[in-house]
């Protein structure tokens, strides 16, 4: 069944969500279909950082955003009606700023 939550509630959902990073100011994502990416440091407790020198210990750090999810998607208004799911809470201007997703399944 496929939810409509805001970006900070998927992320807490999530479980390829990550805040341990540099990366997108703490909005990491581990997936391994995440297309927007950087190349950071992991360090032994697993926090990955910027401004350390190409080692081994670089990773592929990816970044949460609404529009690159790969297990949701930007909420749009076609999918409120297709629901049927019209909730006081959501508004346009909600939507318009890509704060509400829904999940893919």
């Amino acid at each position: 069944m496929r939810h409509i939550l805001s970006l900070d509630e998927l992320s807490g959902e999530c479980g390829f969500f990550t805040s341990e990073t540099d990366a997108n100011n703490g909005y990491g994502c581990n997936h391994p279909n995440q297309e927007e990416y950087e190349i950071l440091h992991k360090d032994k407790q697993g926090y990955t950082h910027r401004g350390y020198p190409p080692s081994k210990s670089t990773f592929k750090q990816g970044k949460c955003y609404s529009f690159s999810c790969p297990i949701a998607s930007v909420c749009m208004p076609e999918d409120l009606e297709e629901l049927n799911k019209f909730d006081e809470d959501i508004t346009e201007e909600d939507l318009q700023d890509y704060d509400v997703m829904i999940t893919n399944k």
